[in-house]
């Protein structure tokens, strides 16, 4: 219970305040009579704690090379101590206390060697709690809020950095289970509340998931979404969003947001089309902020009874992280009884567990779904435009993983007779019972529409050589005495080498569009040996259902 009490006043606040800081001290007491902390008061520079197995030092003393960083934010040494301390003991019961250990020295490191001068920060100190420093800043109540975006900015960055590097501790990103479960919960939800402004308080977070997770954004450039970002053309809607112009080139910064960001425009569905222009409507008599921001902030802070502080110029990144918290833990833990889990190393999580899941992880979802999924036709500007996408190995273990996830889970819902699971918008064929017919020399078909001499799905298949009808890379082609055209390591390789190829033509077409071709054809054969992936893995559970079938008949 302790727990969950610990969990809950860290996400329900707003920012870190008096009110905070008083429950953090019963908190600290609580924990020191059950010998957690051994040794050390609130308002000392370390703890001594315990987990029995283990004794650790929390230390908070802050140099004084830090002091230039505070005074350019606008905190107080005293305020900023008391809230660092503040936010560490309501990770109690949440973290263990090396990942919070680990977490103040990387934090001491990063403001001792910051440099608000800087665009592009470069360390090559390994911030794998960058996650962890950002939720801690975006708490954080300080003079100068553009500035602590800056930071945030630049802390996002760098847990992307760490994502990409080869044999980091840092996680990749959540268990996808997470994802396709956080997808369920976020549906169900908007589905079923009646409460307008509990809509408004939480229509951010239900469009940054269903956009971000198509069109690689940055949390920063979603915020900056512009009020007026629809379009209709004929009967297309378009969307238009801010993309930062500065990644990954070195390119003097304006700090104005014209000069900084450029608008990209997006073809959309009409669904989303319908969603904004709803959000619009039920805004439309609230003041404009100075941004002329998508995002209205007055209903952000309504959601607590208070009026929106004199100092906001529009819904921001601190607005946009604090919602997603609420959301966890109103809805997600409260209302769903889900339990959150922050500790990423454990993959493995029970059927009413969750990962808790940040902003930056939707731009990766992005990159695999349009690869994996079948994409607009925008992928090829995308892919080309984003200077920080790099598909090639460290994506890997993602994709097979997506893969695996949505197969398990896409067969759960067959077997028990519900709509088939997918984020994807590929159309899932059925499992086969064994029914196959023969080709000849050995080879057999399990297509139903080819048994009746219908070959339209044939011509959607393409060979090595890019052309269409080769059965070999077929879901549907097995061989004589084989569950399924390829082992598993195989299809694993092609998926891996069809990876890095792909990186490869990226980065061709990004110097030339005559590869745009070549980019087409390299992301269809990916999306058909991702599929076929799919399916194999399908395949074997509906196999070994049979076998366990069968075992259990032989014993009775």
């Amino acid at each position: 219970m302790a727990k969950n009490n610990i969990i809950t006043s860290v996400l329900m606040i707003p920012e870190l305040s008096e009110r905070s800081y008083r429950k953090a001290n019963r908190i600290f007491l609580d924990n020191k009579k059950k010998g957690i902390i051994i040794y050390g008061y609130f308002n000392d520079d370390a703890w001594v704690v315990t987990d029995e197995y283990a004794t650790f030092s929390l230390n908070f003393e802050i140099d004084e090379e830090c002091q230039s960083f505070l005074d350019i934010l606008g905190i107080s040494l005293e305020d900023f101590v008391k809230s660092l301390k503040t936010y560490v003991i309501f990770k109690f019961g949440d973290l263990a206390f090396g990942t919070l250990r680990d977490f103040l020295c990387q934090l001491k490191h990063f403001i001792k060697t910051y440099d608000f001068k800087m665009r592009f920060f470069r360390d090559d100190y390994e911030y794998y709690k960058a996650n962890l420093i950002g939720e801690f800043f975006s708490l954080l109540k300080t003079g100068d809020e553009s500035l602590l975006e800056r930071v945030l900015g630049v802390l996002e960055d760098l847990e992307e950095d760490m994502r990409k590097r080869p044999g980091s501790s840092q996680r990749m990103l959540a268990s996808f289970e997470s994802y396709f479960k956080f997808h369920d919960i976020l549906k169900r939800f908007w589905n079923e509340t009646t409460d307008m402004h509990e809509r408004l308080f939480f229509f951010p977070v239900y469009l940054w998931w269903n956009l971000s997770g198509v069109i690689p954004m940055r949390p920063r450039e979603f915020v900056l979404t512009p009020r007026d970002c629809l379009k209709k053309s004929g009967d297309v809607w378009k969307l238009t969003i801010m993309k930062d112009k500065l990644k990954g080139a070195h390119k003097t910064v304006a700090y104005k947001i014209e000069d900084d960001y450029q608008r990209v425009t997006y073809r959309i569905p009409d669904e989303m089309a319908n969603l904004i222009n709803w959000y619009i409507e039920e805004t439309k008599e609230y003041p404009v902020n100075e941004l002329n921001t998508l995002f209205i902030a007055d209903t952000h802070y309504e959601h607590w009874g208070c009026c929106t502080p004199y100092t906001s110029r529009y819904f921001t990144y601190v607005n946009m992280c604090t919602c997603l918290r609420y959301f966890f833990e109103q809805i997600v833990n409260e209302r769903y009884n889900y339990q959150i889990v922050y500790d990423k190393k454990d993959r493995y999580l029970a059927q009413d567990e969750i990962h808790y899941i940040y902003l930056g992880d939707t731009r990766h979802l992005a990159m695999i779904n349009m690869v994996m999924e079948g994409a607009p036709p925008m992928i090829a500007e995308i892919l080309a435009g984003h200077n920080g996408t790099d598909i090639g190995a460290h994506y890997y273990s993602n994709v097979t993983e997506f893969v695996e996830c949505k197969a398990r889970r896409q067969y759960m819902k067959m077997i028990n007779g519900t709509q088939n699971y997918s984020i994807s918008k590929r159309n899932t064929q059925p499992l086969t019972g064994g029914e196959y017919f023969a080709l000849g020399s050995g080879k057999l078909c399990c297509n139903e529409q080819v048994k009746n001499h219908d070959f339209s799905y044939c011509k959607t298949v393409v060979n090595e050589n890019g052309l269409i009808g080769g059965c070999e890379n077929c879901i549907y082609y097995r061989e004589t005495g084989k569950s399924f055209k390829d082992p598993k390591e195989k299809i694993g390789n092609s998926l891996y080498e069809q990876l890095t190829t792909l990186g490869s033509i990226v980065k061709a077409y990004r110097l030339h569009d005559k590869y745009k071709e070549d980019l087409e054809q390299s992301i269809l054969k990916l999306q058909n040996t991702a599929y076929s992936y799919q399916q194999y893995k399908m395949e074997q559970m509906h196999m070994q259902e049979i076998q366990n079938k069968q075992k259990e008949k032989g014993g009775e």
